[in-house]
């Protein structure tokens, strides 16, 4: 491509040691007179928040933005204190006339400048550059699912103990918002949850890649593997298998069996391992690789939560109901009395809840219809939970153990459907305690009246949210039209409703399982489960709480206090 040269003013009209505006489309050039003819020109807008660098100090060859005291190299470009370097445009002087060269960037070389700037961005946490090299990849024609898979393999190559909420966000965001620069909203908040949890970390150093065996045999030796936390034999067997070039579909099986085994890490892995498979649609193989590996780290290291002395009762029933799994597992009947069961689950206890489900699994309802009751039932708990739990500092439990709930619940109904094996009927009675243990947290009796219908649409359910009046907020809900709810649902949580972006991470979780609950039950509950949330208070930062308890653990020799176990 032969050169664009600009005649852009005389040389006379910039005296030495100043700097002068060009516009040209939609670029601002700061050109600068260093003196003697000699001419520097860069992009006119800071990288760090698009204040004018032409207004800014000049020594030697480096400048400095008045702003933020950024500072610049002119030759290069180069940020010399900050972050992101500065486009630079060749300049010259012909007949005493400054030209710039305008040619636009070569758009292969410019979409390796993007991503080699995104991932410095990623490993220096730098969130404000994240946010723009994303706009700028959407902009240069990047799909939202490849900037997700981006964000997805960064988390799974280098978080320390396995992929994390970034899998969950970033498989959800491209169907969040499907094109468009709006599309960075959900993409952004998947990659700033990267950034907190693995920036300055090394990607984690490969094993060794192993046969992988027989496909039919493939997923009970990787979780015998796994179950002995052989982590590096088990990556090996994963590793043998993608460079095999096996099918997904059999790797995606293996996963939900792995997350079926136990329950792990509070449910997050049977959410992550059932959204994984629309990751991998848009990632290249070395991003599958990393994304899988991550993936399976997390699961190898997740905590078992079923071991615990709590789960004692549960695991005992489990292992003497575990030869009927099989049977159970062709089962498709529905659920009679759906509300006796739901009775159970909620106020019956954990013995109670587990033993009405077995009952019913014995008497022939399918796996999947009790997955969704249990789906029902999980909302159901999320409006009853009691926020002033939340605000204590002295309790761990907070909105989140119960949101994990209905996310939880709603990934065991996709493991079904996604998987035909009887081992996922582990995944019901893993979710049957999961309910009835949160009951604690519950509202007393006395407070737990749902409000009536309220009429108001959409605007009066943001409005409440807004206010802070999770009554009317919910009330206006259940008066609404579900559909006319997903776009200002979505906009408000992609507006920092929430500080935190672990509860930024939840609540885009949270959205779409909540609609998707609704539809399938035909019910509002779920929906304004997830506004009852939104519109109650909540107390993110844990500073407080942490200190109290390290003082009492360090002074007192007490553990933090739980009321969920």
């Amino acid at each position: 491509m032969s050169s664009q040269w600009l005649s852009a003013f005389c040389l006379e009209d910039l005296p030495p040691g100043q700097a002068r505006l060009v516009r040209h489309g939609v670029d601002r050039i700061a050109v600068f007179h260093l003196g003697d003819g000699q001419l520097r020109a860069i992009d006119d807008r800071c990288p760090h928040e698009g204040y004018p660098l032409c207004q800014g100090q000049l020594r030697g060859e480096v400048l400095t933005c008045c702003f933020h005291n950024y500072k610049f190299d002119l030759r290069s470009g180069a940020c010399l204190l900050g972050d992101e370097r500065v486009r630079t445009w060749p300049v010259r002087l012909v007949d005493k006339v400054v030209q710039l060269d305008v040619t636009p960037p070569d758009p292969a070389a410019e979409l390796a400048r993007r991503w080699e700037s995104l991932d410095t961005a990623l490993l220096e946490d730098r969130i404000g550059q994240i946010a723009r090299e994303v706009v700028r990849l959407l902009a240069l024609g990047i799909a939202p699912g490849a900037l997700a898979a981006a964000a997805a393999a960064f988390d799974g190559a280098r978080a320390p103990y396995g992929s994390s909420h970034t899998l969950a966000v970033a498989a959800d965001a491209p169907h969040l918002i499907s094109e468009g620069l709006a599309a960075a909203g959900p993409l952004v908040i998947a990659f700033e949850i990267a950034a907190r949890r693995s920036a300055r970390r090394a990607p984690h150093p490969p094993a060794h890649r192993l046969d992988p065996g027989d496909p039919d045999t493939f997923a009970a030796r990787i979780r015998a593997r796994v179950e002995a936390e052989e982590l590096e034999i088990a990556e090996g067997l994963l590793r043998g298998a993608l460079a095999a070039g096996w099918d997904r579909s059999v790797l995606e099986a293996t996963f939900l069996l792995l997350a079926s085994d136990h329950f792990l890490d509070y449910g997050h892995a049977l959410i992550y391992a059932t959204k994984v498979g629309g990751l991998l649609e848009h990632a290249t193989p070395e991003q599958v690789t990393d994304i899988l590996c991550g993936l399976l780290r997390g699961i190898t290291w997740g905590t078992r939560e079923d071991t615990l002395p709590a789960w004692r009762g549960w695991r005992r029933r489990v292992e003497e109901v575990a030869p009927r799994l099989g049977a159970w597992g062709a089962q498709d009947a529905e659920v009679p009395d759906p509300e006796a069961l739901i009775a159970a689950l909620l106020d019956g206890g954990s013995r109670v809840a587990l033993d009405a489900v077995l009952a019913r699994l014995d008497a022939g309802v399918g796996p999947s219809s009790l997955a969704r009751i249990l789906s029902d039932a999980a909302a159901r708990r999320l409006l009853r939970f009691d926020p002033r739990h939340d605000l204590d500092p002295q309790v761990q439990d907070t909105w989140l153990a119960v949101t994990h709930v209905q996310t939880f619940c709603h990934a065991v109904q996709r493991a079904l459907e996604a998987l035909d094996h009887p081992d996922l009927v582990r995944l019901v009675l893993q979710a049957t305690r999961m309910v009835a243990m949160t009951r604690p947290l519950d509202l007393p009796e006395d407070e737990r009246t749902l409000p009536a219908p309220r009429p108001g649409g959409p605007e009066a359910v943001i409005a409440a949210i807004i206010a802070g009046d999770p009554e009317s907020a919910v009330a206006a809900t259940l008066g609404a039209e579900p559909d006319a709810l997903w776009a200002p649902l979505l906009e408000l949580i992609l507006d920092d409703p929430v500080t935190r972006p672990l509860y930024a991470g939840h609540l885009i979780k949270q959205l779409p399982v909540a609609f998707a609950d609704a539809r399938q039950l035909g019910d509002l509950r779920p929906i304004a489960a997830l506004v009852r949330f939104l519109a109650s208070p909540r107390q993110e930062r844990t500073t407080a709480r942490r200190v109290r308890e390290a003082i009492a653990l360090v002074r007192d020799g007490a553990v933090p206090r739980r009321l969920v176990s």
